[in-house]
């Protein structure tokens, strides 16, 4: 059992924890916010000069599209999704997921849309979905 003494020095030191968490995550959103701010400035000037890629002090940078899909908001949307999913991958892949986050919807579709792609279908959706629209993104590698 603890003293009186001994929780509130728990309690101080979970408070310190939780402050210093929620410090260092404001600080991740600031970077990601100046990545995101970066990167547009790089892809701005890369149309303007009508290159694909650049190259930094030790690094290239390409540019590269990706699809991205949007979950559902709607109800009847989310079942469509849903059924499609388990009609698809079957009952226990659905039941396995614990939840389906942004990058587990990301993954499946564009595993769903590159399937549909090879076969040469055209005008493929998944029910529940809007369409996949794409951004803009920076590969950055190591230069060799």
């Amino acid at each position: 059992m603890l003293t009186v003494t001994e929780l509130k020095d728990l309690i101080d030191e979970f408070k310190n924890v939780s402050d210093q968490i929620s410090s260092i995550e404001a600080g991740v959103r600031d970077l990601k916010s100046t990545k995101g701010f970066l990167m547009c400035q790089i892809i701005d000037h890369l149309d303007s000069s009508g290159i694909k890629g650049a190259e930094g002090t030790d690094y290239k940078v390409s540019r590269y599209k990706s699809k991205k899909f949007s979950f559902p908001k709607e109800q009847e949307a989310r079942k469509e999704f849903e059924g499609f999913v388990r009609k698809s991958l079957g009952d226990d892949v659905w039941e396995n997921t614990i939840t389906i986050n942004h990058m587990t919807l990301n993954k499946m579709s564009k595993e769903f849309y590159e399937l549909a792609e090879s076969r040469g279908e055209e005008n493929y959706s998944i029910p529940g979905l809007g369409e996949p629209f794409e951004v803009d993104k920076l590969r950055v590698t190591k230069k060799k």
